[in-house]
């Protein structure tokens, strides 16, 4: 897949549930290779959960647009929940993308147009998917849209 890179700097949010981790490699590499800078909970140990809840907040804050990695498990996330949630007060553009089955979407992101990436059959040309919607708000942050 050869993707087109993102000539600035561009930062992405990824809010994900941790049970998930291994599920992430479907696409923060190739938002990697095509410049983004990657922005997410590293899933290491930090002795105070408000240094944690501190950092996220500032990378939430200093993100250009936030992707939310979709579960069971990231649904019931509180933590999901509370991204989410920050990144649409500050008016983050936000692109859901289904990382498994999830039987209702929470309400605060019904309403978005999510990305499937359940299907390793198709996992290629929704990862494109994924990377033209960055290429598309990355164009009208540029042109000042």
């Amino acid at each position: 897949m050869q993707e087109t890179l993102i000539s600035q700097p561009f930062s992405v949010y990824v809010s994900y549930s941790r049970t998930d981790i291994l599920r992430l490699e479907r696409f923060v590499p190739a938002l990697r290779d095509v410049g983004c800078r990657v922005m997410m909970d590293s899933g290491q140990a930090i002795d105070h959960f408000d240094t944690l809840a501190e950092r996220l907040n500032e990378d939430i804050h200093a993100c250009d647009v936030m992707v939310v990695a979709l579960s069971p498990a990231a649904v019931e996330s509180d933590w999901v929940q509370r991204e989410t949630n920050l990144a649409q007060q500050l008016a983050k553009p936000i692109i859901p993308i289904l990382l498994r089955a999830v039987v209702k979407l929470p309400d605060n992101l019904a309403h978005y147009q999510s990305i499937d990436l359940r299907e390793k059959e198709r996992l290629d040309q929704q990862v494109s998917r994924l990377i033209a919607a960055l290429h598309g708000l990355h164009a009208g942050m540029a042109a000042g849209g």
